[in-house]
């Protein structure tokens, strides 16, 4: 049965963390997690990935980039939903800012093994889950994991240059 691969940046040269090189500073959040790590996502995590969505929306708003709404919507929905889902530890970290040329997503989630091992993940076209970092590549510019792999981080061109490589 064929399988579908991916295959992400590891380092952290596209979603830049120098502070100078940000236009602005969006939000960084620290969430409580409920779910177990290996579990489906509990009913409360489940509402503040909801909520996750709605600030990132409310975020891009405020910046007048309401063009990168769905895409934005759905890489935070399916990091943070990771995060809690395949992540230890009592808090899922969720961060989001700008530059002057992009927009970038960062979700840690307390466990390097575990973005590790979306670096060359097999997913059988049938299954029912493990879609959801192709899902992310698919709508962002530039996927990766910081030099720690704690984080993982994608990014979303301005100005409709859809490949860029900041």
């Amino acid at each position: 049965m064929p399988t579908l691969r991916l295959g992400l940046v590891a380092d952290h040269q596209r979603c830049p963390e120098n502070a100078a090189s940000r236009t602005g500073y969006g939000f960084h959040m620290k969430l409580t997690r409920t779910t177990l790590p290996g579990e489906y996502i509990s009913d409360t995590d489940g509402l503040i990935v909801g909520e996750m969505r709605r600030t990132a929306l409310e975020q891009l708003e405020q910046w007048s980039l309401d063009a990168l709404a769905d895409r934005v919507e759905l890489a935070v929905s399916e990091l943070v939903t990771n995060a809690f889902r395949h992540g230890v530890g009592p808090s899922v970290k969720v961060c989001m800012w700008r530059t002057d040329r992009v927009v970038c997503v960062e979700v840690a989630n307390g466990r390097p093994d575990a973005s590790s091992d979306f670096v060359q993940r097999d997913v059988n076209e049938l299954a029912e889950n493990g879609r959801g970092l192709l899902l992310v590549a698919a709508v962002s510019d530039a996927i990766g994991l910081s030099p720690d792999h704690f984080r993982i981080w994608c990014s979303f061109a301005l100005g409709g240059d859809r490949h860029c490589s900041e």
